[in-house]
């Protein structure tokens, strides 16, 4: 019975792979191809020794042979969707054993519900009829890895009438992969990437394979429609031919001897070829693959496939040219950075996220004192003055690659002439053409601006002159010391003093002289006071001094030591040595008394002072607050 069983099954599968033939030569696809030799030579050895029921087994294994050798995955499925018969690569696929395949459903196989109904469906419209061709992106069962493959089903029915599928999975990740990788190449130089995909995807779909079987002798045994439209010759008139015979020359005819002697000797072929073709002479590429097989009767034969890569090494040779002519472009548009940078007066620069220069102009060069080429590759940290420089440095670029955004304000003593200098350092993100993030700088010298600032904040508040603070300077520092001396309940004195008959002075010897008597008055001034004490050239040649936590009998020993001198030297000028005295009005602050009313004393005690004769000082009345 297990016997009748078996040969009724070979029966079977020998119908069906006749009746496939007919279909699979007009597929293009690799698979497709190696089925059509296969089912061409299962038919004709069945066909031939059907009636051996004791070659059954034999013959079976020598089909289960043929369809290992297939280097894709090829199944048969019965009724219910159940796997009659996988090979090799089939089994791979899935991560399991032909044996543990056959015999079970797509249910069993995949176990995924979207999936068992997708795969079940596929069967139902292929045993309807319905042919079942497409490209598909899955995942490896085992691997998790990213595959591409052309899954091809259709129905054909054995001697008997019963109908099974057909399917088969061809493998084009690797042409894929290569299509991506060169579309990811010319993406970073132009933005054309998606058409010259689309074009490649089109040169993969319609891309010929010649597939055929040689015996020990070099003779077809059998041969596809494509290998026929590659030749411009039929089936039978290349059947049981010696190939070699039919090579155009000595060289080629001892090629192919040499390769066939090799491929039956466990050695398996794997080249790529750059020739004219044969019949229309055009430039051709193709990749030969040459392996053995056992047939049914336990002898070597050979299977050759030759698969047309003609456009896709066109295609990668213009994809060549393409990206040359974008990395011109790319290094002609550096080179006009270059150029709009050196432009630029201030030091310019840009780094990569370690730090190292990528881009620097002529003034960073200069600033540097080498080579501008020189700097490019070496860490800008390792020009920082010291290790806590380095560090402030290396983290301000970490957080501006992060995102953040540095302007900052360097106050800078050159090591070398000490000259002062004031910089602004501005740091942002940005990307190269790389899409990688690099690190824009620029120093810009602002040390005029800083100064004439400076000297501007300077000239609001002292007197450009004597170098005294002036009025408004001096009412600020005294509701300072007026507000302290309120909180507190401290003591608070104040000297008005100006220059006697300073009015000749300047009739007799000009205003340049009187200038630089009054020069000498506040030098002298600054040099009688204490450091907290607030001098203040108050108009003309009236002076202020502010006298903090110092009583009215302490703030007439002061008058007194700045009245005398003044007067007890005589001052040297350019119109010679001139004697200059001082009156003085000295006032205590009274509680709650304001500014504008000790002033008001003040100057009521100087005047009183001036009318008492000159070069004394006076003590203001004690009034109430005004």
């Amino acid at each position: 019975m297990r016997s009748l069983f078996k040969e009724s099954l070979v029966a079977a599968v020998a119908a069906g792979f006749a009746m496939l033939s007919a279909y699979f030569l007009a597929l293009p696809s690799l698979a497709a191809m190696l089925l059509v030799a296969v089912t061409t030579a299962v038919a004709l050895l069945l066909m031939t020794h059907r009636a051996r029921a004791q070659q059954a087994q034999r013959t079976h294994a020598f089909i289960q042979r043929l369809i290992d050798g297939i280097p894709d995955a090829f199944y048969i499925k019965g009724a219910g969707s159940r796997y009659l018969m996988v090979n090799k690569a089939y089994a791979e696929e899935r991560g399991m054993a032909v044996e543990d395949i056959v015999g079970k459903t797509t249910w069993d196989i995949l176990g995924d519900p979207s999936l068992v109904e997708e795969w079940t469906q596929e069967d139902v419209d292929a045993f309807a009829g319905i042919d079942v061709y497409k490209e598909q992106r899955v995942f490896h069962v085992v691997t998790g890895e990213e595959r591409f493959r052309i899954l091809s089903k259709r129905r054909v029915e054995n001697e008997e009438g019963v109908g099974v599928v057909v399917g088969a999975h061809f493998n084009i990740t690797q042409w894929k992969l290569a299509e991506r990788e060169l579309q990811a190449a010319l993406a970073r130089e132009q933005n054309h990437r998606e058409r010259v995909q689309e074009y490649v995807q089109r040169l993969f779909d319609t891309i010929p394979m010649p597939v055929y079987v040689k015996d020990a002798r070099s003779q077809y045994q059998i041969v596809n429609l494509a290998q026929e439209r590659e030749w411009g010759k039929t089936k039978e008139q290349l059947i049981g031919v010696n190939s070699i015979s039919l090579a155009p020359n000595e060289t080629v005819a001892s090629t192919i001897a040499r390769e066939d002697a090799a491929v039956l000797n466990g050695e398996v072929i794997y080249k790529e070829e750059h020739k004219r073709h044969a019949a229309t002479r055009e430039e051709q590429f193709r990749v030969v693959s040459k392996g053995r097989c056992l047939d049914p009767y336990g002898q070597y034969v050979i299977v050759c496939t030759l698969f047309d890569t003609t456009q896709w090494r066109v295609a990668e040779r213009k994809l060549q040219a393409a990206l040359l002519q974008q990395t011109a472009l790319r290094e002609r548009t550096l080179s006009f950075i270059q150029r709009v940078i050196d432009v630029i007066r201030d030091p310019f620069y840009i780094k990569d996220a370690e730090g190292r220069y990528l881009m620097v102009n002529d003034a960073l060069a200069r600033e540097r004192k080498e080579d501008k080429m020189a700097l490019i590759g070496k860490l800008s940290y390792d020009y920082t003055v010291n290790a806590t420089e380095a560090e402030d440095s290396l983290r301000e670029d970490r957080d501006v690659i992060a995102g953040a955004e540095l302007d900052k304000e360097l106050h800078l003593t050159l090591p070398a002439s000490g000259e002062e200098r004031f910089m602004q350092v501005v740091k942002r993100r940005c990307t190269d053409v790389d899409a990688s993030p690099v690190i824009v700088v620029a120093h810009f010298d602002i040390t005029r601006w800083r100064v004439a600032e400076r000297e501007l904040a300077r000239m609001a508040h002292e007197d450009p002159l004597t170098a005294l603070p002036n009025r408004r300077s001096f009412f600020i520092e005294a509701e300072r010391v007026f507000s302290r001396a309120e909180r507190y309940d401290e003591a608070l004195s104040l000297l008005l003093f100006d220059l006697d008959h300073f009015k000749r002075i300047n009739d007799q010897h000009g205003h340049p002289v009187g200038d630089e008597v009054l020069t000498e008055v506040a030098r002298r001034t600054r040099a009688s006071l204490r450091g907290e004490d607030i001098p203040c050239r108050w108009g003309g040649e009236e002076f202020l001094v502010l006298l903090p936590q110092m009583v009215a009998s302490e703030a007439g020993v002061v008058a007194e030591r700045l009245r005398e001198t003044i007067a007890s030297l005589a001052f040297t000028t350019s119109a010679g040595e001139l004697a200059v005295s001082t009156s003085c009005g000295i006032a205590e602050r009274q509680p709650d008394e304001s500014i504008t009313s000790l002033i008001a004393r003040a100057d009521a005690a100087l005047y009183r002072a001036k009318n008492a004769g000159r070069n004394i000082c006076i003590l203001a009345a004690e009034t109430g607050p005004t």
